[in-house]
């Protein structure tokens, strides 16, 4: 079994005495899990993509593929892994992440490209969040849908080979919509 790939975050530097220091949200790695061939597009080729994302972000930006779970090869799934520490710098290197993921530039130029799909990612949560996620009869689910404008599904089963993981899927009929329900459940496991 796969320990799920966990990074300590340090503690925000205190505001200075005269109230000038700058307060600093911390948050949690993101961990998407998404087709290896969205995957590779976040990669980029020679790497290129995923270079200039580290660079603009100064976050960390790894892409687990190899060393998972042989049902993650099976399923031809891979982990987008990403932390920095602070919200902003992570909200901004979580959009340009999905933007690669959502790319769809390279699709034919026939009826392919243009056909309305959903935007589908599934963010890692603690199995123990999954269920505040869900909360008492669903209640908590169904106001996050509505306030997000997207489904979204707490998967029953746990992840195959990951210790104490679930998945969330987030299904959204905009890029925009998704790109906030995955920064919304950021913000729900920080």
């Amino acid at each position: 079994m796969v320990e799920a790939p966990v990074e300590e975050v340090p503690p925000a530097a205190p505001a200075s005495a005269s109230g000038g220091g700058a307060i600093i949200a911390l948050v949690p790695p993101c961990r998407l899990i998404v087709k290896c061939t969205a995957g590779a597009r976040v990669i980029g080729k020679g790497g290129e993509s995923i270079k200039r994302l580290r660079a603009s972000t100064g976050a960390s930006v790894k892409i687990l593929q190899e060393e998972l779970p042989e049902g993650f090869k099976r399923r031809q799934e891979c982990i987008v892994y990403t932390s920095c520490g602070e919200a902003a710098r992570l909200r901004e290197t979580i959009s340009g992440i999905l933007d690669r993921i959502f790319d769809r530039s390279g699709l034919p130029e026939t009826a392919e490209r243009g056909r309305e799909r959903p935007y589908v990612v599934e963010v890692i949560v603690p199995e123990d969040a999954a269920g505040l996620l869900v909360g008492p009869g669903g209640e908590r689910i169904k106001s996050l849908i509505q306030e997000l404008e997207c489904d979204l599904n707490v998967v029953r089963e746990p992840l195959s080979g990951i210790s104490r993981q679930r998945r969330v899927r987030v299904s959204a009929r905009s890029r925009q919509l998704a790109d906030n329900a995955v920064w919304r459940l950021q913000e729900l496991l920080a």
